[in-house]
């Protein structure tokens, strides 16, 4: 099967990060423990191969969830980008509800949840067998020989199916809604240190309920993007200076991403790659 790039991060949203020679700094530990460090352009960071294709279908067919899905989210996240990064707060409801789209893809599209559902989805395909021997002993068939029959006629479709579950929750996810009926803000940090960004870029707060409480996103190196359902919500996230929630912001998106940290410069570079590869939190 031939390969195709996917990007699980936006171009559009990476952009931000760039500097006077059009890259950014890229943190990576895709290999291992050892994190690299380069200097690249935004279309080569956040990039997987056959991330979102469909297998076991015609070829005309394969890239359906990267071109009615994904390219659906990132086409309208551009128009309320660009009002949050002018500090203007969208009104309109397609820019809410694309902007709210777009934050909560940012739970599902990581490459190590795509993989999880793929496994979780084998895992009840394989159980599924037993289940179906237990219940109809006069056949004389055992798990294995189910299994072995289904891997022969339909091997792809745990995979398949675990891709068509990833377009559902992309597009139509509660916690879109959820994320649109919270009241939005921007905040702007100027001389302040750089905010970071990663493959696991949110940092929400939520009750004991796992109601969303708050959710912070940074959208550029001096501006972050938050969300709250009351005051106290708000004063909760905030902390006490911006000092204080930069450095609580970008220790959380270091040690929660999965391959990727996105930086301005390099200038926190022996942090940034200690807490890759000795703190790195589960999703």
């Amino acid at each position: 099967m031939e390969t195709q790039s996917h990007h699980h991060l936006p171009q559009s949203y990476l952009a931000a990060w760039k500097g006077a020679d059009h890259k950014l700094t890229r943190y990576s530990m895709r290999y291992g423990n050892k994190v690299s460090v380069e200097r690249r352009g935004p279309g080569s960071v956040g990039e997987f191969q056959n991330l979102y294709t469909l297998p076991g279908v015609p070829v005309e067919q394969r890239q359906k969830i990267e071109q009615l899905f994904m390219q659906r989210i990132d086409n309208g996240l551009s128009r309320p980008l660009r009002l949050l990064k002018h500090r203007s707060i969208p009104t309109d409801p397609s820019d809410r509800a694309n902007w709210s789209r777009f934050v909560a893809s940012l739970y599902f599209r990581v490459p190590d949840v795509v993989e999880a559902l793929e496994g979780v989805f084998v895992e009840n395909w394989l159980s599924a067998a037993g289940e179906y021997a237990a219940a109809n002993l006069g056949l004389g068939l055992n798990e294995q020989q189910i299994v072995e029959h289904y891997e022969k006629i339909d091997p792809t479709a745990p995979r398949y199916w675990s891709k068509i579950l990833l377009a559902h929750l992309v597009i139509d996810s509660d916690q879109a809604r959820r994320i649109e009926e919270l009241t939005w803000d921007v905040l702007e940090f100027l001389g302040a240190t750089p905010l970071m960004t990663s493959d696991c870029p949110l940092m929400a707060h939520r009750s004991d309920d796992m109601t969303l409480k708050s959710l912070a996103l940074a959208i550029g190196p001096n501006l972050m993007f938050i969300a709250y359902r009351s005051e106290d919500d708000r004063i909760a996230l905030l902390g006490y200076s911006s000092v204080d929630l930069i450095e609580r912001y970008n220790g959380h998106v270091v040690t929660r991403a999965r391959d990727v940290v996105i930086a301005f410069d390099d200038g926190d570079r022996e942090q940034v790659k200690d807490l890759m590869s000795t703190m790195r939190q589960p999703l």
